[in-house]
């Protein structure tokens, strides 16, 4: 595991590359793997990248770490082929980095490779922009490139653009409006690279990426449906939402695309939570299997408290294929208030070898993650949080509701809620 992670690492910090032509890749490397006899394997008409210093980048190409290739399949007299239909760079939805350093770390990772306190339990997250080729853009949206039966048509290949770690601050990549002045293309003095962080030293000028046919790579990631918005009161009683045309109208318009369609939210805010029927605590030390009556109290205090919809990950499936927590949520629950969304992954164990915390919160964090982007589009505030956790409008707040719309009239984006632990006062108990 631990000497996993410089390689782990390097995929959370961005490299900056640039286009060129099949004539160039191969005069600046000769060597690298070419078609020769397998040209019915390679795609033609494509770029060639190699990494580049910031300022020679692309402008797509400055801060990203994998190539995403779209393609689908077509069938032409009984024999199927692959049809690419674009290439495009990875982003990041945040700077990995400047998180780090922004949390007075010195370095996500030492040449130790055992400090990394700050980020072990951490999600890759990165977005694979969908290539401008004609509809295919509205295609994704929209979900019309999935069948009735649920097959997926386009998919997407994803290929790491891989380099060495970077270790310290003095290896910081980023500019001058992300790190400060003291900080310019890594520039700082940590003690590890005097002479801050050098592109062209590191990679030098002929680093040309292989081509995606000869490169690993995650392979044929099927694109599905975008998930839908939760029905209104009103849909889920009369249970009258269409899986096709409609229903997908309906997405595209919460989302917003560009062209007068309203990009107005149906919801104030909503909740993210990771939760299961039975689990064990930390190190095993006792199973928990009061969550049902626990997740009721919880959802039925925070409907109260002015949240509009509960979006549940339900990880049962991780410990039994007995129950889940399905039952428990419907019918109790209206589907406009509760998504119940199936979690059966298992936690890594990404701690040191044989420690008794296996970093159970990997799954939680990850289905936290994927609440945030799947759901976020429906709603204007997105809270996670736990069943033992409550958030409670106090002093002359009697919804959650006013106390966001006050915090957006002075331009608060986030609040972080002190958890402190307390006895409850029992005159204010039923």
């Amino acid at each position: 595991v631990v000497e996993g992670l410089p390689r782990k690492t390097a995929l959370m910090q961005g490299v900056s590359v640039k286009r060129i032509d099949e004539k160039e890749a191969v005069d600046l490397a000769p060597d690298l793997w070419s078609p020769q006899n397998h040209e019915s394997e390679v795609v033609e008409g494509l770029p060639r990248y190699k990494l580049a210093p910031f300022e020679e980048s692309d402008e797509d190409g400055q801060l990203t770490r994998f190539l995403c290739r779209f393609h689908t399949t077509e069938y032409e007299h009984g024999h199927k082929r692959t049809v690419v239909l674009g290439e495009t760079l990875s982003t990041y939805p945040f700077n990995y980095e400047l998180v780090n350093k922004r949390k007075a770390q010195a370095t996500m990772i030492t040449p130790r490779g055992k400090d990394n306190g700050k980020f072990w339990l951490s999600s890759l997250r990165f977005d694979c922009p969908v290539p401008n080729n004609g509809e295919l853009r509205n295609i994704v949206r929209s979900g019309d490139g999935v069948l009735s039966d649920g097959t997926a048509t386009i998919y997407v290949d994803i290929v790491p653009i891989r380099t060495s770690a970077r270790f310290g601050t003095g290896e910081i990549y980023g500019t001058v409006d992300m790190f400060g002045n003291d900080i310019t293309y890594g520039a700082a003095n940590d003690g590890w690279n005097a002479g801050g962080f050098d592109p062209k030293q590191r990679w030098g000028d002929k680093h040309v990426l292989p081509l995606v046919e000869a490169s690993g790579r995650w392979s044929n990631i099927p694109i599905c449906k975008p998930p839908p918005s939760p029905p209104s009161k009103t849909e889920a009683k009369t249970s009258e939402i269409e899986s096709g045309k409609e229903e997908r109208e309906n997405d595209v318009a919460i989302g917003g695309n560009g062209d007068g369609v309203s990009n107005a939210k149906k919801h104030t805010i909503a909740a993210c939570l990771w939760a299961s029927a039975s689990f064990s605590t930390r190190g095993n030390t006792r199973t928990v299997t009061d969550t049902g009556a626990r997740l009721i109290e919880w959802i039925e205090f925070h409907l109260l408290a002015g949240f509009d919809h509960f979006y549940v990950y339900d990880n049962t499936g991780a410990h039994t294929n007995e129950t889940s927590l399905e039952s428990i949520l419907y019918p109790r629950f209206d589907k406009s208030e509760v998504t119940r969304i199936e979690w059966p992954s298992r936690v890594c164990n990404n701690n040191i070898p044989a420690h008794e915390n296996t970093g159970e919160r990997s799954s939680q964090y990850a289905s936290e993650c994927s609440c945030r982007q799947r759901y976020g589009q429906y709603t204007d505030w997105l809270a996670a949080f736990d069943t033992d956790e409550y958030l409670i409008p106090m002093g002359n707040y009697t919804s959650m509701k006013d106390v966001l719309l006050d915090a957006e009239k002075k331009g608060t984006n986030i609040l972080d809620f002190r958890s402190t632990r307390a006895y409850p006062l029992h005159e204010f108990t039923e």
